[in-house]
């Protein structure tokens, strides 16, 4: 038997017996013993102490002959020492549970670690105990969830290990221990059974691939933050923006940009409720309900708050103030943004009061936090005021006198000067009536901005950060960047969307990252000098739509009382009555503005091959005044097709131009080069001018951002016109798979479904290939609502034609 280590011989009548019964003789379990017994002796004896000493002992016995075996399963002193730190941490996580449901853990965790054991991942059996801890306490009261996780983490190293010869695993699972160290923050969060379906579709997408397993056991990829959110219990931010960005368009006029933050994990902020980053109010991202008000009324509350102290508060320097103080001030100021709120819409008042807190009678006697509690509400009108005779009767009494003063009784406006005022009056008076508590010697947490947001923790109200620029030197930054940075194009935050997996069988959700932003200028010189030698061509096209385009009025017939006579009708009636007939009294019109309704989008495939030179004559495009003209590639044939297509139309239909191209799934960029609304003239031909083509087509995502802003378009038909060159393809792709052809085709089908017109005109010229096995790609995609252009040059011309039959049903 090994000898007990010499530094701990003392007082070893516990020891002696502990040590024994560990029966390893790693030389850094020697080494680690002293420093481990006493924690291990404190916790016997807090043990005694709770549940009797039989009791104790027997928890103690437990841990010290696992750690055991673990040390002799010649895998290192790792595993061993970790149990001896962590196992007595999760026994007290679970000290309360019944012996059924301990002997169960037992059992789970002896069959992961004979599992393990003989697998290459027998490592990470010390980053596990180093977790348990944390882990167990987020499941105490929940043993089962403890267990159902272990299982998910056995069926995880069991996929995800590599065996390249045999049915043997010799490689341990690439993203193990980053699920093992996000394990207490999944379980805090998540059921067992959304966990299980977001481990299903790592397993799906990721499968075969270390790198991306990594990304999303670790919670760091896109497609895994996005699965999470839906799988989340309560309302995700990104379901509810579209409405709240109706409801403040509605109500103020404008609308801020919203964007999510995560508050689940250890790196989350605690007890996070909304604040603004530059021109953007950050907000949780996901909410569910609390006291009766559903998730959609808290963040329009959140929201409404942000924007009022976003357009009534002004900053205040935060040296000239204690962290006290910043509090007060922070309470007045809220409680005058809210008042204000109030005043234009009264009948929120029962949401702001439910969602409150109220603080008990004797928040005097339980610290500041309680006082400003009460102070808050007391100024709101929540709480009663208190006698003259009690502790902090006079200060608040005279602080909500005050209060309503500065707000004229419901006239006035006020200030953040003036609410910093009356919050250092309240401090002043109340540290003269209780000298003994002195708001200079408060009790308080340390100075971080969000210890100080969880002392006075409002539902609804921010973080007050616009009030002390100061103390957040991330805002001072960005505030110096913007003033130096020079002024650029607007930009959007990507939108995210779903593509199809083959080999799945389904979609992936949240995988594309859809990029838009505004086209920037270009001189339209050498694009005018084109059109101008078009004159043939734009008649020919200007007399088809004559013959069936409306010419902007249309003609309502016998009228009784109309604008003016019908000569027609008039000339029937006299001769009616001539003849002894009863004529129609009918004999009047009026004319009204006509148009066609109809609404087109343009989406032009700007990939790298669209400069691609062209072969001698496929770039021939006749109706020139001077005969045929030669442009040297498609995207000279594309600026022309779409500026003449503009010229010819005019403003008499709504028409879109957007363009794109992608350089992997988080690079798809969309470009908008004319609005619906935009006159045809001007910006947008500057902007057509200025294309560049360069990366890939991943067309599906494409498809989708541009049919989602067609959708919107109140008119009868809603045609969406494709202009591409190639076969979809990415870098990030494999050539001739055929994931982005099926999307592809998938999201024009669910277009269809919704009442679009989708139509493909491709621009490849003639075949590449001979070879019968391989897919068209036009017909694939669009089906019959295509035309593969073998020369061209014709793409003008096809361009009018393809708008005009399809516009007039023809």
């Amino acid at each position: 038997m090994n000898a007990l280590p010499p530094a701990a011989v003392q007082g070893a009548d516990c020891q002696a017996d502990a040590w024994q019964l560990l029966d390893c003789a790693l030389p850094e379990l020697k080494t680690a013993w002293p420093s481990l017994w006493p924690d291990l002796r404190r916790w016997l004896d807090d043990g005694t102490s709770r549940l009797g000493a039989e009791v104790a002992r027997a928890r103690l016995d437990q841990v010290l002959a696992e750690a055991g075996r673990l040390g002799r399963l010649g895998r290192g002193a790792a595993p061993l020492l970790a149990a001896l730190q962590g196992w007595p941490q999760a026994l007290d996580a679970l000290a309360d549970e019944a012996d059924a449901d301990a002997d169960a853990v037992w059992t789970a965790w002896h069959d992961l670690v004979r599992d393990w054991q003989r697998s290459p991942n027998a490592a990470a059996l010390a980053t596990l105990l180093a977790h348990l801890p944390d882990t167990a306490r987020t499941c105490a009261g929940s043993p089962p969830r403890l267990t159902g996780w272990w299982t998910l983490l056995r069926r995880l190293a069991h996929e995800t290990s590599v065996s390249i010869h045999g049915h043997h695993r010799t490689h341990a699972s690439p993203c193990l221990d980053e699920a093992i160290a996000l394990g207490a923050d999944l379980l805090a969060v998540w059921p067992l059974d959304a966990l299980t379906q977001w481990l299903d579709w790592g397993l799906r997408l990721h499968s075969g691939h270390p790198p991306r397993l990594r990304d999303y056991f670790a919670a760091r990829s896109p497609d895994s933050l996005a699965l999470l959110a839906r799988l989340r219990p309560g309302t995700a931010l990104e379901t509810l923006q579209p409405r709240l960005d109706a409801n403040a368009r509605a109500l103020w006029g404008s609308a801020p940009l919203l964007a999510p933050v995560r508050t689940w994990g250890r790196q989350a902020p605690m007890g996070f409720v909304a604040c603004w980053q530059g021109d953007t109010l950050l907000l949780p991202d996901v909410l569910d309900v609390r006291d009766g008000v559903p998730a959609h009324t808290r963040y329009l509350l959140r929201m409404a708050h942000a924007l009022g102290h976003r357009r009534h508060s002004t900053p205040l320097a935060a040296g000239q103030h204690s962290l006290l103080q910043r509090l007060a001030i922070g309470v007045f100021e809220d409680a005058r943004i809210d008042t204000l709120l109030l005043r234009d819409l009264p009948g929120w008042q029962p949401l702001l009061r439910q969602l409150h807190p109220l603080p008990t009678p004797q928040a005097a006697a339980q610290g500041w936090p309680a006082r400003l509690l009460q102070l808050s509400a007391a100024l709101m009108g929540w709480w009663p005021e208190p006698a003259s005779d009690g502790e902090t009767a006079g200060p608040l009494t005279q602080a909500c006198a005050a209060f309503r003063q500065v707000l004229a009784d419901g006239k006035g406006e006020g200030s953040t000067a003036q609410m910093a005022r009356l919050a250092v009056d309240w401090l002043v008076a109340c540290q003269r009536q209780n000298p003994a508590q002195s708001p200079a010697g408060a009790a308080l947490p340390g100075a971080g901005w969000l210890d100080e947001v969880s002392l006075v923790a409002v539902d609804y109200r921010d973080d007050n950060r616009l009030l002390w620029p100061i103390l957040d030197d991330d805002n001072a930054a960005d505030a110096d960047q913007a003033r130096s940075a020079p002024p650029d194009a607007p930009r959007l935050p990507p939108r995210l969307y779903p593509e199809w997996d083959e080999a799945l069988g389904c979609d992936k959700p949240d995988w594309v990252s859809v990029h838009e932003a505004l086209l920037h200028s270009a001189s339209p010189v050498a694009l005018d000098a084109l059109l101008a030698g078009q004159g043939a061509l734009r008649e020919r096209l200007a007399r088809q739509w004559a013959r069936v385009w409306p010419h902007g009025r249309g003609r309502v017939r016998r009228l009784a009382r109309g604008s003016e006579l019908d000569l027609d009708l008039a000339l029937q009636a006299a001769t009616d009555w001539r003849c002894g007939l009863l004529p129609d009294e009918r004999i009047e019109q009026h004319h009204r503005p006509d148009s066609r309704d109809l609404s087109v989008l343009i989406l032009l495939d700007l990939s790298a091959s669209l400069a691609d030179p062209l072969a001698p004559g496929e770039g021939q495009v006749a109706g020139g005044l001077n005969g045929a003209i030669a442009l040297p590639h498609r995207l000279a044939l594309s600026q022309l097709a779409v500026a003449l297509l503009l010229d010819t139309l005019g403003d008499a239909v709504p028409v879109a131009v957007a363009g794109f191209h992608s350089n992997g799934r988080h690079a798809v960029h969309y470009w908008h080069i004319k609005g619906f609304d935009e006159p045809a003239a001007g910006a947008p031909r500057q902007r057509l001018a200025a294309l560049q083509p360069a990366w890939s087509t991943r067309l599906g995502p494409a498809l989708r951002h541009a049919g989602a802003s067609l959708l919107h378009q109140r008119t009868a038909a809603r045609l969406l016109l494709v202009l591409t060159d190639g076969e979809p393809a990415d870098i990030d792709v494999p050539p001739g798979a055929p994931d982005l052809l099926r999307d592809s085709q998938r999201v024009v089908q669910q277009l269809r479904s919704q009442g679009l017109t989708v139509y493909g005109i491709g621009l490849e010229g003639a075949p590449a290939s001979a070879d019968p096995d391989r897919i068209a790609y036009m017909p694939a995609i669009f089906g019959a609502q295509h035309s593969a252009l073998a020369h061209p040059g014709d793409l003008p011309e096809a361009l009018g034609q393809a708008v005009w039959r399809l516009g007039t049903g023809r």
